[in-house]
Formats: structure tokens, C-alpha cells, sequence
């Protein structure tokens, strides 16, 4: 099908497909490049984009996820996901409500 592509057309789309593996790249790179504090709260900035609502205390994320599921979205342990949330809960930058996460804005 490629082959079948004006050579325009084909050098364009091949440069939008370097275009964006490169943005995948650097954003992996920057991630990977993060403590796991810092990639967790990544992590949460995309889920509330994705998945949240808002409400009074802050932004509702509607999937039910545990400390497996970060763990494994950041890379990390269960421990330590579970350490890290109970210090975001202490600060108040994070709530729990039955089985969904709230994300509080500063």
C-alpha cells in the first residue's frame, strides 16, 4: 500500500511518524529520568485528564485502581506506591473515597 503513495505524500507521512516516535522518546526519557514521587504524580496528572471529575474536594478518578496498578505504571513496588500515597494523603494532595482515588488541586 506505501509503495502505491506519491513519493510527497509518503515523505510526509514518514516524517509525522518520526515526529511522534521522537515526542514518545523524549517523553520515556524524561519519565524514566523522574523519581518515583515525581512519575507518580505524572501518572495521576494523566489519569485526572483521562478519567476525571470534578467535584467539591478535586477531581474524581473514575477507574478503580490499586497499588498494583500504580506500581506497575510507575515502574516501582506495591510497598512503595503504598508510601507514597499515604505521604500524598498526609499532605493532602491526595483522598480516598471507597474505591476511588481523588485527586486534590493545590
Amino acid at each position: 500500500m506505501l509503495s502505491r503513495l506519491d513519493p510527497p505524500l509518503l515523505v510526509h507521512l514518514l516524517a509525522e511518524i518520526t515526529a511522534v516516535w521522537g515526542s514518545f522518546t523524549h517523553w520515556c526519557a524524561r519519565f524514566l529520568g523522574m523519581d518515583y514521587s515525581e512519575r507518580l504524580e505524572t501518572v495521576l496528572r494523566d489519569l485526572v485528564q483521562k478519567f476525571g471529575v470534578r467535584e467539591s474536594r478535586g477531581t474524581l478518578l473514575i477507574p478503580e485502581l490499586g497499588h498494583a496498578d500504580f506500581a506497575e505504571m510507575i515502574g516501582s513496588s506495591r510497598p512503595m506506591v503504598s508510601r507514597l500515597i499515604a505521604e500524598m494523603i498526609a499532605n493532602k494532595r491526595l483522598a480516598y473515597d471507597g474505591k476511588h482515588y481523588i485527586v486534590i488541586a493545590e
